[in-house]
Order: C-alpha cells, then sequence, then structure tokens
C-alpha cells in the first residue's frame, strides 16, 4: 500500500509538536518544524514588534524550506520514476519483481531502526537548542545499536527466501543502501531545528540521481539486476555522506562524550508509542509485497509494483498541499473552520486524483503500456484499474486524520491506522492466493476505504461531519468530457490523453471558479509556494508525546 500514509503522519505530529515547544522561544523566533521553518510567532496583533519581526523571520524560513523541500520532492519523484521505468524495461518480469520485493521488504525492516528517534530529536532540539547535538548523538545511537541486530537477522531470513543467488545479492544491497538512507534522515531532522535544510536536500538530490543514472548505466554494461542494485546502494551512500556533512557544517556534531545513560534511556522511552504506530503504518505500506511474492512470485510482484508506481508518483501532492492547510487547521479556534479547510483542501487534491483515476480505469492497461512497456499491459490490466480508485480514498482518510491531529487526536489516527492494518492482512491473506496481483490491489483500495470511513466518522465527532460530496462533485463533473475523450476520442492513448487534459482543465476551471473559488486559491498558493498570512499562535500546552504518532520517513520506493 502506500508509504506516504506515515510522511502525512510524521508532518503532521511535528508541526503540532512544534507549536507545543518552550514558548520563549517560540516568542524569540518560532519554533522549528519539519520543514526547518517555524511556527507563527510574536502572540497577536497587539505583541511586541521583536514579536512580530520574529515571527515574520519564522515564516519566510518556513516558506522557503517548504519550496526547497517541494523541489527536492519532485526532483527525486522524477528520478525515481525514470528508474523505475528503465528497470521495468531492461530488466526480466521476474528481476524487476526481485527488485521490487527487495525494496518493500528492507523498508518493513527499517520499521524498527527508524522507530521514533527523528520526532525526539525535532521535538526536544526546539526546545533546548543548546543540547541538539546530545539529542543527534542519542537518536545516531539508538538507531545503530538497532540496525545491526535488525538488519543482520533480517538478511539471514531474506537470503533463506529467496530464489536464486541474483535475488540474494539484491536483497542484501538494497538492505545495506536502506541502513544508509536511515542515517540520512536522522540528519535531516537536526538540519530542520538548525532551519537550514539545503545541504540535506542537496543530499537527497544527489542520492536520487546518483542512483538513476549509475543504475542504468549498469544495466545498459549488461549488468542487470544486480547492477541495477549496486547503482541504488551508490546513490544512498552518497546521500549519506552529503547529509551527515551538511549537518556538521552547521555546527551540529555527533559524539560518544555527549551520550549518558539516563538522557539515552529516556529517549528510547519516549520513542516507544511513536514506534509502534512506524510500525503499523509501515506495515500497511509495504506487508502486501511481501504476502504477493510468498504466494505468487516475484513475476507477480513485478506486475503489481509496475501498477503501484503509477499511483505512488501523484501522492506528493497530498503533503505539499498539508504544508498550507496543517498550520491553519491547527490554528483554528472553531470546528467549521477545521472542516472548511478540510473540505478545501479535498477538493483541491481531488482535482488530480479524480482525473487520473478515470484514466486508469478507462485505459490503465494502455497507460502501462505506454510507460512500462507492453510486457505490462495486459497481464497487469485488472491490478491497475483496481488501484484507480486507490489514490482519492487515500486522500480522504489524509485530510481526515489531518484535521484530527490538528486537535490533538493522536490516538485516533492510530486506532484507524490498526483498522487499516487488520483489514489489510486478513483481506490479502484471503485473497492473494487466488487472485495473485490483482487481489493485492482490490485489498489496497479497500483497506484505504476502510481508514478513510473509520476516519470520517471520528472527524464527525471532533469537528463535525465532512461535506465529502461538495469538493469531490466540481472534478467529477469536469471528468465527464475527460472519459468522453478517452473513451471514443482519436489518436491512440497520447492524443486522447493530450485532448482529455484539456477538456478536464477548461471543464474543471469553468465550473470551479463559480462554485468552488477557494479551491483555486488554494491551488494557486500552493503553486506559488506561498502560505496565508499565519494567524495569531493558539495556547497549548506540551503535547502527549505517548500518543504521538509515528513518523517513518522512506524514500517511496526507490
Amino acid at each position: 500500500m502506500f508509504q506516504p500514509k506515515s510522511r502525512r503522519v510524521a508532518f503532521a505530529r511535528i508541526m503540532a509538536e512544534a507549536r507545543g515547544a518552550d514558548e520563549s522561544r517560540v516568542a524569540e523566533a518560532g519554533a522549528p518544524d519539519e520543514l526547518g521553518g517555524s511556527a507563527p510567532a510574536g502572540g497577536s496583533s497587539g505583541g511586541s514588534a521583536g514579536g512580530s519581526s520574529g515571527g515574520t523571520s519564522g515564516r519566510v524560513r518556513t516558506v522557503r524550506n517548504a519550496a526547497l523541500l517541494l523541489v527536492t520532492e519532485v526532483v527525486g519523484k522524477l528520478s525515481t520514476f525514470v528508474f523505475t521505468v528503465v528497470a521495468a524495461r531492461e530488466l526480466t518480469r521476474a528481476d524487476f519483481g526481485a527488485f521490487t520485493y527487495a525494496l518493500a521488504f528492507s523498508l518493513l525492516v527499517t520499521a524498527l531502526p527508524n522507530w521514533g528517534f527523528n520526532p525526539v530529536v525535532v521535538r526536544d532540539g526546539a526546545r533546548s537548542p543548546d543540547r541538539l547535538a546530545t539529542y543527534y548523538s542519542e537518536a545516531l545511537a539508538w538507531r545503530t545499536a538497532l540496525v545491526v541486530p535488525t538488519f543482520a537477522i533480517a538478511a539471514v531470513v531474506g537470503l533463506a527466501t529467496r530464489p536464486d543467488a541474483r535475488a540474494s545479492t539484491a536483497l542484501v544491497l538494497i538492505l545495506v543502501a536502506a541502513a544508509f538512507d536511515l542515517y540520512s534522515e536522522t540528519a535531516k531532522a537536526a538540519a530542520a531545528v538548525k532551519g537550514d535544510l539545503r545541504g540535506w536536500a542537496f543530499g537527497l538530490i544527489a542520492n536520487r540521481v546518483v542512483s538513476t543514472g549509475a543504475g542504468i548505466v549498469l544495466l545498459a554494461l549488461g549488468h542487470g539486476l544486480v547492477g541495477l542494485c549496486v547503482g541504488y546502494l551508490a546513490g544512498s551512500a552518497l546521500g549519506a555522506v552529503f547529509a551527515l556533512s551538511a549537518v556538521a557544517r552547521l555546527g551540529v556534531r555527533p559524539s560518544w562524550s555527549l551520550l549518558s545513560w539516563p538522557s539515552w534511556t529516556r529517549m528510547g522511552r519516549q520513542s516507544v508509542a511513536i514506534g509502534v504506530d512506524a510500525l503499523v503504518a509501515m506495515t500497511l505500506s509495504k506487508i502486501d509485497t511481501v504476502i504477493l511474492d510468498a504466494f505468487k512470485g516475484d513475476k507477480a510482484v513485478a506486475l503489481y509494483g509496475a501498477a503501484y508506481r503509477l499511483l505512488e508518483t501523484v501522492l506528493f501532492v497530498t503533503w505539499t498541499l498539508n504544508t498550507v492547510i496543517f498550520p491553519r487547521t491547527s490554528a483554528a479556534k472553531e470546528s467549521a473552520e477545521v472542516r472548511r479547510l478540510t473540505e478545501v483542501a479535498l477538493g483541491a487534491v481531488a482535482s488530480l486524483f479524480i482525473p487520473f483515476g478515470v484514466v486508469l480505469a478507462l485505459r490503465g492497461p494502455d497507460v502501462l503500456g505506454l510507460v512500462f512497456g507492453s510486457a505490462y499491459a495486459r497481464p497487469a490490466a485488472t491490478t491497475v484499474r483496481l488501484l484507480s480508485g486507490a489514490p482519492l480514498v487515500f486522500a480522504i482518510g489524509f485530510f481526515a486524520s489531518s484535521a484530527l491531529l490538528s486537535r490533538g487526536r493522536n490516538a485516533m489516527v492510530l486506532s484507524a491506522s490498526l483498522v487499516a492494518a487488520v483489514v489489510n492482512i486478513g483481506g490479502n491473506l484471503a485473497v492473494i492466493p487466488t487472485w495473485g496481483a490483482a487481489g493485492a490491489a482490490a485489498m489496497t483500495t479497500a483497506a484505504y476505504a476502510v481508514e478513510a470511513v473509520v476516519l470520517l466518522a471520528m472527524c464527525g465527532r471532533v469537528v463535525g461531519w465532512l461535506r465529502v460530496d461538495r469538493p469531490l462533485t466540481v472534478p467529477a463533473l469536469a471528468a465527464v468530457p475527460l472519459a468522453l475523450a478517452m473513451a471514443r476520442g482519436p489518436g491512440g492513448i497520447v492524443g486522447q490523453l493530450a485532448l482529455g487534459t484539456v477538456l478536464y482543465a477548461v471543464a474543471w476551471l469553468m465550473l470551479a471558479r463559480r462554485l468552488v473559488p477557494e479551491v483555486v486559491d488554494l491551488i494557486q498558493a500552493t503553486v506559488r509556494r506561498r502560505t496565508a498570512p499565519a494567524p495569531a499562535p493558539v495556547p497549548t500546552t506540551p503535547p502527549d508525546f505517548s500518543t504521538a504518532p509515528a513518523a517513518v520517513e522512506k524514500r517511496e520506493g526507490g
């Protein structure tokens, strides 16, 4: 299932934690969030000039780092997409399936050593910046203490279950790459507290570009699956070096001398609840691939992986929109405002996900053939069609959980994740033996739909019922000419996509300007990388970290 769910929870929780940081620090410069910016500072309109200046500086830093992360995300997405397309076209289906399985398996394994240490670094570093190096050192120490035994056991288990030496070598290489990525993410947390993510972002771009470039070159030289994984590992290793070096240049250096048993164990205790949710979120994300491989093998995983990659490519839109929406829902005093903002966000993301789903439902096999090659078009036709509605139901659950998190209802979000995980695992075990990749796709969509329904019901209790029908109406109506173009338009799949896109854009803009102008405003603000003027901060108490949801920050499948 979609890994970005964990990113969603991570972003929302860290923003909430930043608001609960030490009030004197907030008044001075704003509390850093994981974007490397600051929560609104300065208090009410009657605050001091110094407070206002600090708040303005913090907002500028937040927008700058949000824009930087957006650019980094887009570059990373494009590099990863190219990497995956080339791999699917150049490798045999069995080898591409082995690569897809290795990615999913490694991400499941990293859930334990990833745990909840990065959020603790962000939260405590925001409150006590003079002790950031200590928290950073403790997180790295915990990570290392868990990485070594966890990855050793995973390597033994993985090697015992792989069908041949080539697939086993690929699995080990990807596991090592995943370990490097864990250290890069810890560096990201420290850089975020310092308010400067430039070095980390450069490292991530280097990671993706080198992985893609080296992998493609080694494939062209005839090194196949193992060469592809060597390129992937090279990118991860280089990215980790750049990320750790960037943090060192910011004056944050890990040291054994900074570690103390009481403080180190305190970080471990505080990360337990987050770590549990991390395991749940990652299980929800990748267990279907592992189950599919166990029953049907690498070729079935390849079909599922190709269809799944089409969907993952667009999901970054959800958390990009959340950078605009979540601070405002968190500061809102009235439930009606939370509902309004959440519905606006749903309308904005639905404007992409509904036409995307229509295209895949009607012409998904042709899109697969166009991108990944004819070997995937017919065999994965049912799989991609069953996944066509998944992005939309994912987004509904995403923003419903964001609304709950803005009200401090972290335990509710965790319980919804548990329900979805049970549905996903149980359903996969029931349908994959018979239906294979199509069964996994059906359960992905079904589990996210169940989670969305649960979260909407919870929202009804906390902020009132969300009018989901309203934000979906405009894109649904605008998708009608798109559907006609995809079904009967001239020029094959490329011509139909071009014509349908133009017809949809014109119809959506005409309808949206008349019926939901606030959605148009939100999209424009997001594209221009601006945020609305930040409201005065709402008085908060420090968050209850024992119920905080997980932060599982992973590279999304490559």
